[in-house]
């Protein structure tokens, strides 16, 4: 069997969360970046729901052959893709770049800000460890971010997403990762 890759799809016409259960169905290991929002139902009543950060995105876990065949049934489901040498290519996130994207904003909706890839000015910045709060022990990289007064941490799967979290005194919840021991 051939290597289980992060494919990033998009699902057209707002079906990520129709996508996602079907590929769940299919025994397909699926994320989709979640956030609650408040949205008005009825009148003036609101309602918090979870719903898709970018309605249309879906990152998929399988291999190359196995999404095919599906696309080929599921006619809403595209791959997102980049240019390599004039020719279109999957998008694909590296399996550690993924699983730590995940485990940074899985459950912690309420910390997080997500952030389009144009919104960042991507310099150089330091890779950090955060040391305390429900981030502890996880790795970022602290930035700058266009538009904003602080600076704040960031975890991004380059080109597509994503995530800051604010802070007020960073010094005291980061620690900057020695690259050398």
């Amino acid at each position: 069997m051939k290597e289980e890759k992060w494919y990033v799809l998009q699902a057209i016409y707002s079906r990520a969360l129709v996508a996602q259960k079907m590929l769940s169905d299919l025994s397909i290991e699926t994320f989709i970046p979640m956030e609650r929002k408040d949205i008005k139902v009825k009148g003036n009543k609101t309602q918090t729901k979870m719903v898709p950060i970018i309605r249309n995105l879906i990152f998929v876990k399988s291999t190359f052959t196995r999404i095919r065949e599906i696309k080929a049934v599921h006619k809403y489901l595209w791959y997102l893709t980049y240019q390599d040498e004039g020719s279109a290519k999957p998008m694909v996130v590296p399996e550690e770049r993924m699983d730590r994207f995940i485990n940074f904003v899985e459950g912690n909706f309420d910390q997080i800000e997500y952030l389009d890839h144009e919104t960042l000015n991507l310099k150089r910045g330091e890779r950090v460890r955060i040391i305390s709060g429900v981030f502890k022990d996880k790795e970022a990289t602290f930035i700058k971010i266009v538009g904003k007064r602080s600076k704040q941490l960031v975890i991004a799967i380059d080109g597509i997403l994503a995530v800051a979290i604010k802070t007020s005194n960073p010094s005291q919840i980061i620690e900057k990762i020695q690259l050398y021991a």
